[in-house]
């Protein structure tokens, strides 16, 4: 990694607390880092960083349950199903949307971005920037929302008659 690009990482962290926050971009919780010609994860990022590279299919993986925390030391390298396992021993459900404690949005937001995102090549364009901007997400995540990557509890493009 460049220096430029490390100095830039540390620019969006709050060290303060005991876990070190990710102030830029989220999405669904964790911190968007732009490096290389595409958003990466904030904390794969930072455990790379501490760590070297991240062994292909191995998650980062945050012992304090922060999405957001980029410390080092918060943060494990596992399977899915080794992050699946900590969940269900900490006691965590799996509440979607914006019944989960991390959900960025509302329901009702996410909704609200289905309906008026148009995806480009469309007759109106493309309005994601924008919309990413209204919603205060980042730009992936926003697409994400509008193609039901996330927040899959509510109904699609397609079900809306959008699509």
């Amino acid at each position: 990694m460049k220096q430029k690009d490390e100095d830039r990482f540390w620019s969006y962290v709050d060290k303060t607390g005991d876990c070190w926050v990710w102030t830029g971009a989220l999405c669904d919780g964790y911190g968007q880092f732009w490096m290389d010609g595409h958003n990466n994860r904030a904390n794969r990022v930072s455990f790379a960083m501490a760590n070297g590279s991240i062994p292909e299919g191995l998650q980062v993986c945050h012992a304090c349950d922060n999405r957001a925390c980029v410390r080092p030391d918060h943060l494990w390298l596992g399977t899915a199903k080794d992050n699946m396992a900590d969940m269900h021993r900490k006691g965590r459900r799996d509440l979607r949307g914006e019944k989960s404690t991390r959900g960025q949005l509302k329901d009702a937001q996410v909704l609200e971005i289905r309906r008026r995102y148009r995806p480009r090549g469309h007759p109106d364009g493309s309005n994601g920037t924008a919309l990413a901007t209204e919603f205060g997400v980042s730009l992936t995540c926003l697409v994400g929302y509008a193609r039901s990557k996330s927040y899959k509890h509510l109904p699609s493009r397609r079900e809306m008659g959008l699509d």
